[in-house]
């Protein structure tokens, strides 16, 4: 997440090219959008019993459950053709990718309709319901995903669920009526590439999937490349400030 919060402040002074980054995380761990740690309640005990880490993302949106998703984040100008028109068109753009990604790994997808939850429902984990224009296979969700904008670069993330269970969140949460709710709430609302595909999918398979999708779609050459030293400059400058100090969580790599 500081690595993700560096490149949004590189991007936006010049320092660094557009980016797309795609990981994993170990351990196990749980995102909270932005703004949404006074919104959720989680049981620290159990979270550190299980070795489940706890961060904040530096975009919005709600709780996730890391550890078998493939995680994407973009980050580009503000004022470039993605940044372009604002949030709905900006995720409409990034849609695209997601779909052709999964057309690559022979999935058909479609875009989310409805408006997505606000009020109460911003202390619910993301995979709840969906938001408009994010990914559903045969109505069910397979990838959520949040922004975050300053005056000069966005940043966006994006969760791809691979293998495992999101219903494995309701088990993190201090209040056993809400955890009742979310198993509920969760059941039959989420699919992994793995239940469409019916074999093992590996995440780099995903991630050169969303790299041949960014080619195709925006007509250029996506190339691999470390953190330059600017950008590893200003992540060690970022001492950790996202996250919960009741936890000690670690970032995921």
């Amino acid at each position: 997440m500081a690595v993700d919060e560096t490149l949004l402040s590189t991007v936006g002074n010049g320092d660094s090219p557009p980016t797309l980054r795609a990981y994993t995380w170990r351990p196990r761990a749980v995102s909270l959008g932005r703004s949404q740690r006074r919104d959720i309640k989680l049981d620290e005990r159990r979270c550190l019993s299980e070795g489940v880490d706890v961060v904040v993302r530096p975009s919005g949106g709600r709780a996730v459950l890391h550890g078998d998703d493939l995680t994407y984040a973009a980050v580009f100008p503000a004022d470039g053709i993605l940044g372009a028109g604002g949030i709905a068109a900006t995720y409409k753009r990034l849609a695209a990718v997601l779909i052709r990604a999964l057309a690559v790994l022979g999935i058909r997808a479609d875009l989310a309709r409805s408006r997505g939850a606000g009020g109460a429902a911003v202390s619910l984990p993301c995979f709840t319901a969906p938001a408009r224009d994010e990914i559903l296979v045969d109505g069910r969700k397979l990838i959520g995903s949040a922004q975050r904008r300053t005056r000069s670069a966005v940043l966006q993330h994006g969760s791809i669920l691979v293998r495992g269970d999101q219903t494995d969140m309701a088990n993190l949460l201090a209040e056993e009526g809400a955890a009742s709710a979310l198993r509920r709430s969760l059941t039959g609302r989420t699919v992994t590439l793995e239940e469409i595909l019916g074999r093992t999918v590996d995440f780099g398979e995903v991630a050169v999937a969303l790299k041949e999708a960014a080619e195709d779609i925006f007509e250029t050459k996506v190339a691999a490349g470390e953190l330059s030293p600017e950008e590893l400059a200003g992540l060690r400058m970022r001492s950790a400030p996202l996250m919960p100090k009741t936890l000690g969580g670690r970032p995921g790599p």
